[in-house]
């Protein structure tokens, strides 16, 4: 379909073409198919829309929706949308928005976070010229300051302009013993020469540097829905050190299927590395997306134990290095949320970034109504969620 600014947008034939996208733009983990697979699962739904000109893409956007009493649903697109050349920003926004039309009273905004970092021109007519006919939200989902590495410049440069205890603390940790493994899930049904879909095997051991389709794994059946490898036991492992670091810091968790298919759905994109101890407990985990060579810190922790002996910084250094060797370039630490965090975050010798924010298209005349209706909901489930959990 053509728009007015002879922009030509469809949908994504395959998860193999949108990855492919996504991954050479550099985009964004949570623009990977993998994400929208994930939130497919509870409670969204996922359109993917490439954008093209002169037969070429430029730019695409991962949109998922979800159903609002009242409202209608709301359209939201993470980190996104995704562009081939940052000159290209504005038409694609322009095709986004008239692709949108279609849930023109059916849904009540659509709103936009893109990986976009702010600058001085953002302040200005160029801002006001990028996102016209969108406005400024203050209903963020995402957080817009954020502190982000560049992996490209040597570690050890970046360990030296470490403060002294951070240096000492990730050294204590490298001469430990003590490693981050990566939790792999394995698929029998991607195994070579495998046609049954339920396959048994040996026990053996896989390293994070081994390549997807490598036969070292502990594979059990499951009926031919698909394996899991002998990761199963540490990402129940990480998942209980999180669930302790949501009681302590009191926040909410999703489910546990949430984070489970998150480990499924995310494929190549997504790494989740664990630290055991002695005896083969897990005490520290490091949970990254990835697209092209740009890697999102999602989750992380460590346990009781990990923090007695102090690994978390070097377990954070040692995943920093890991992604380095698989070609990321950029790692963003994933906000900046209050100045203990901050001040943990900053120490690894990262930039602070300012991304461009939550932009929303009103598709409804409930728009005024739903932006004053939100907040105040927010707060609602906040104020329950304290009461549940005191």
């Amino acid at each position: 379909m053509y728009n007015k600014i002879m922009i030509e947008f469809r949908e994504a034939k395959s998860r193999e073409e949108w990855d492919d996208f996504v991954d050479k733009a550099c985009g964004h983990g949570l623009q990977t198919w993998g994400w929208g697979e994930v939130k497919s699962k509870h409670g969204w739904e996922a359109e993917r829309i490439l954008f093209e000109k002169g037969g070429e893409v430029i730019g695409g956007a991962q949109v998922l929706r979800r159903k609002l009493p009242v409202f209608g649903a709301m359209l939201y697109v993470p980190r996104g949308p995704v562009v081939r050349d940052e000159g290209d920003r504005r038409e694609v926004l322009m095709a986004l928005a008239e692709w949108a039309a279609k849930y023109r009273g059916k849904a009540v905004s659509m709103m936009v976070e893109p990986d976009w970092t702010m600058n001085s021109d953002f302040e200005d007519d160029y801002e006001k010229s990028l996102f016209e006919g969108w406005r400024r939200s203050k209903n963020r989902i995402l957080l817009a300051e954020t502190m982000v590495v560049d992996l490209r410049q040597d570690l050890e440069d970046l360990l030296a302009r470490m403060p002294k205890n951070r240096r000492q603390d990730v050294r204590r940790y490298l001469k430990s013993g003590l490693r981050l493994e990566r939790v792999e899930r394995v698929d029998c049904r991607d195994k070579p020469g495998n046609d049954e879909g339920g396959m048994q095997g040996g026990e053996r051991e896989m390293d994070y540097r081994d390549k997807p389709g490598n036969d070292d794994c502990l594979l059990a059946n499951d009926g031919g829905k698909g394996v899991w490898g002998d990761g199963e036991g540490d990402f129940e492992g990480a998942l209980k050190i999180y669930k302790e670091i949501a009681t302590r810091a009191k926040f909410n968790l999703h489910t546990d299927s949430y984070y489970r298919d998150i480990w499924k759905e995310m494929g190549e994109h997504g790494w989740l590395g664990v630290v055991k101890n002695e005896d083969g407990e897990v005490i520290a985990f490091q949970w990254a997306l990835l697209a092209g060579k740009n890697g999102f810190a999602l989750f992380a922790g460590v346990g009781e134990e990990g923090r007695r002996r102090r690994i978390n910084a070097g377990v954070k250094f040692e995943c920093m290095g890991i992604l380095k060797e698989m070609g990321v370039e950029r790692y963003d630490f994933n906000g900046l949320l209050n100045e203990g965090i901050n001040d943990y975050k900053r120490a690894f010798g990262g930039e602070d970034v300012t991304l461009c924010g939550a932009w929303e298209l009103p598709l409804s005349k409930k728009y005024p109504v739903y932006g004053k209706v939100l907040p105040a909901g927010k707060k609602l489930t906040q104020v329950i969620e304290k009461l549940r959990r005191s």
